[in-house]
């Protein structure tokens, strides 16, 4: 399964070093709007220019701390892939996401729990 791969490569990249993925968490966490078909805003967030600038800072911090640790062409390398990793686990989100869509009836969707709801992006 796709899904699989991407997790595997995630797991190397954190065997590899694992700060690269704690840092990427902490920036993915801060991504407004992260899904790929959002169309509507986050409906808690007030400042927006305060979460993009600590994305923009920990994004700063994970490429310098990659270009440090080990060299500008490896963090080249480093960086792509999590690009390329990410917008595929996207992808496969959103994939997932129809899919199951498709699959409950209205009577299940209003049975999911919330964490469920917010995950799939149900309101």
């Amino acid at each position: 399964m796709q899904a699989n791969k991407i997790f595997a490569s995630f797991l190397h990249i954190a065997k590899y070093d694992r700060k690269i993925i704690e840092l990427t968490v902490i920036v993915l966490i801060l991504t407004i709007d992260f899904s790929i078909t959002s169309d509507h805003n986050e409906p808690i967030l007030n400042d927006k220019m305060s979460v993009y600038r600590a994305q923009n800072y920990y994004t700063e911090l994970l490429w310098k701390y990659m270009e440090t640790m080990h060299g500008y062409e490896k963090a080249i390398k480093l960086f792509s892939e999590l690009i390329v990793h990410v917008i595929s686990w996207q992808t496969i989100h959103e994939e997932m996401r129809n899919n199951i869509l498709r699959t409950l009836s209205p009577e299940d969707i209003n049975e999911l729990v919330p964490i469920m709801k917010s995950i799939l992006r149900i309101s």
